[in-house]
């Protein structure tokens, strides 16, 4: 999993990636934390720029993993200053279809 944050709008990338989804979010107290409840870790703060809205960008897609029927999940999360409270699906396939890489 990686986090990324940016002072402005970062170029959009979906090649590679299963889903693709960005959403708004405001931060009133200038925070925006997320927990890995698997590995138990706290992620680095979304929200780099303070209090403000922010648009948050995450990217999912599997790797394939020998005796696993899905594979692992990977996820690159970015954030970047901007408003909006739109929910916009920039890329999503279907679970049953291939899967980018393989």
């Amino acid at each position: 999993m990686w986090v990324e944050t940016y002072a402005r709008r970062p170029p959009m990338e979906t090649k590679g990636w299963a889903h693709v989804v960005e959403v708004g979010y405001h931060s009133p107290e200038g925070s925006i934390v997320l927990h890995d409840g698997l590995a138990g870790a706290l992620l680095p703060d979304l929200a780099a720029h303070g209090k403000g809205h922010y648009r948050i960008r995450v990217h999912m897609s599997r790797i394939p993993w020998e005796g696993e029927e899905r594979g692992a999940q990977r996820l690159l999360i970015m954030s970047y200053p901007g408003r909006g409270d739109r929910v916009v699906d920039h890329r999503s396939r279907t679970s049953g279809g291939p899967q980018p890489g393989t």
